[in-house]
């Protein structure tokens, strides 16, 4: 995102910060300023604001659906099933990353869902409110993958937006385990 702040006021904001000052645009008395433009374009909505200090801020929002990981722990296999232990679901999503830990298996005709803990959520500069991690489907049906999720709220510095994020893992009747954040 190309912010257009010249170099003066560039140097200006970076000695603001330097001594401890707050920029006006993290500053609360500016909170409820409204955006100078908008911009909606190609499912981005994006708020621009622009405050006396020089600094700036742009609020994007891309909702939708992001691909997740998993990662780490241990695991077993053999023609047809493996077991993973100790798994790492996470993914990130702007200035948040989630994650949590779990033990499942899969095989053709089974996907099975031991247990979920150990979350983490980070949010920079944010904070985040409502966690709560549940195995929704231990077991898979033909039709219905076993689905755990870790739900939060995130919300933004200074509350400017909040939004609610599901972090989902899935293990299929008959393939391979994935994750996905929803937005």
């Amino acid at each position: 995102i190309e912010l257009g702040i010249e170099k003066n006021t560039r140097k200006h904001l970076l000695e603001k910060i330097q001594n401890g000052e707050l920029l006006d645009s993290i500053k609360k008395e500016y909170a409820q300023k409204a955006p100078d433009y908008i911009v909606r374009n190609d499912g981005v909505y994006e708020e621009h604001f622009s405050y006396p200090d020089g600094s700036v801020k742009v609020l994007r929002i891309n909702t939708g659906v992001f691909t997740g990981h998993i990662t780490g722990g241990s695991q077993s296999s053999g023609s047809y099933w493996y077991v993973w232990n100790n798994a790492k679901v996470s993914a990130t999503w702007g200035v948040v990353t989630a994650s949590f830990r779990a033990d499942f298996e899969g095989a053709n005709g089974a996907g099975i869902i031991h247990r979920v803990y150990d979350y983490s959520i980070q949010t920079a500069g944010g904070t985040f409110s409502q966690a709560k991690l549940t195995k929704d489907r231990a077991n898979a049906s033909q039709s219905d993958p076993a689905r755990a999720t870790l739900f939060f709220i995130a919300t933004a510095v200074n509350g400017y937006a909040q939004t609610t994020v599901y972090l989902r893992l899935y293990v299929p009747y008959s393939s391979g385990p994935y994750a996905k954040m929803i937005i």
